[in-house]
This record gives C-alpha cells, structure tokens and sequence, in this order.
C-alpha cells in the first residue's frame, strides 16, 4: 500500500508540474516579449518622448472608440454563433465593426497630424520609420509571396 500511495503522490506531482509548464508556455510566460517594431534597434530615446505625446490614451475619446469597437467585436461573436444563422446579422455586425474600428484609427490619424505639426524636421525624420507601421511588423516594403 505504502508502493503504491508513493506512486499516486509521485504522478499527482508530475501532473502539477505538467500542468504549469504547459499553461506556462500557452501563455508566452517562459518567451520574452515580442518585439514592438519588427525586432530591430529600439526606437532613440527623443522618440520615445515624441510617442508620449502622440500617445492614443490621452486623446479626448480614445476610451469611447475602444468600448465600441470592443462591443462590436462581441456582437460579430453573437451573430457568428446565432441560431438559427442569419447571413445578414452576421454582415451588418461586421459593417459595424469596420466603421468603430475605422473612427478609432481616424481618431489616432488626427493625433499623429497635430503632433506632427509641432514637431522639427529632424524629429519626424526620426520617427518615420515607427510611424505607419504596425507593431511588430517590419518597416520597409513587403517581402514578395
């Protein structure tokens, strides 16, 4: 009884240990985080400051814009999983979903314009090759498929 009370233990263990390298790895916890512009050189330090300033959390509106497009996204799920499915629910939540997603990006375009006003030359040459792209992307053309 005593072999066999070891044994449980032994697998329960190697079960807990099992289970917590696998959620480990599900997660990214044991990876380093993925690179934020296509794994190149960190942007300069002057260009970090700049992207506090056009820094999207602090727009009047920005927290409405993410509510809604985070709403719409849920309603795609709704109407994807309807019974009895109806192909123009499901096309009507996906309009509205391209229209929250498109005045978020509008609101963040009319941030990068006002801050790119007020910005030197030289600073937007600095920050063009972070601008317009998106993270963890390379800047640059698109390799050829």
């Amino acid at each position: 009884m005593n072999k066999e009370r070891n044994w449980g233990i032994a697998l329960g263990a190697s079960l807990i240990v099992n289970v917590f390298c696998l959620s480990a790895l599900l997660t990214g916890w044991l990876a380093p985080p993925p690179p934020m512009h296509g794994g190149g050189p960190p942007p300069p330090p002057e260009a970090r400051i700049l992207f506090e300033k056009i820094a999207p959390h602090r727009q009047p509106g920005f927290r409405q814009s993410m509510d809604a497009i985070h709403q719409q996204r849920q309603a795609v799920g709704r109407a994807f999983a309807a019974e009895p499915f109806n192909a123009e629910q499901l096309a009507g939540a996906l309009a509205a979903l391209r229209h929250a997603e498109s005045a978020g990006a509008e609101l963040a375009h009319q941030r990068i314009v006002e801050v790119a006003a007020t910005l030197t030359s030289e600073e937007r040459r600095q920050l063009e090759p972070f601008v317009g792209h998106r993270p963890g992307k390379p800047p640059g053309p698109r390799p050829p498929r």
